[in-house]
């Protein structure tokens, strides 16, 4: 699957870079302690602007190996 078939076919309700609560619903409903993890280990990229995580959604789609 290519990038514009992701975005138009998984998660096209979400934001084009989401916050923890909706990567923690993206990824079925795992616990905020388990996507902080998740950020951390660096497996999905995010970014932090003053406390607050953003993760752009190619990451999620990256990290559950939905682009080729």
């Amino acid at each position: 699957m290519n990038l514009s078939e992701a975005y138009t076919l998984v998660f096209a309700e979400y934001p084009d870079v989401v916050n923890t609560q909706q990567m923690r619903q993206m990824l079925g409903g795992i616990s905020l302690k388990t996507v902080y993890k998740i950020l951390q280990s660096g497996t999905v990229q995010s970014f932090v602007i003053g406390r607050r995580h953003f993760i752009p959604k190619v990451s999620i789609f990256k990290y559950l190996g939905i682009l080729e």
